[in-house]
């Protein structure tokens, strides 16, 4: 039996938590990578952009982050 790393385990995940809400990786992959790899760092980003901006929404400002992050 092959054994996989917690990591790998989390990665298969449909969905992440972030912030108290929950967000698919389907539509927010760069998030989730970020998340994947700095899960501090990607809520205080987020965080950040939803106090400036979107009036504290935390989906907005994943929304408008995604986007952002997928305009190369």
């Amino acid at each position: 039996m092959e054994y996989q790393t917690f990591s790998a385990l989390m990665n298969m995940e449909d969905t992440f938590i972030i912030l108290g809400k929950e967000l698919k990786r389907e539509y927010f992959p760069h998030i989730a990578a970020m998340f994947d790899t700095n899960k501090e760092n990607t809520e205080r980003q987020l965080q950040s952009i939803a106090d400036a901006w979107h009036n504290g929404s935390i989906v907005g400002a994943a929304q408008a982050l995604e986007s952002d992050l997928g305009h190369d």
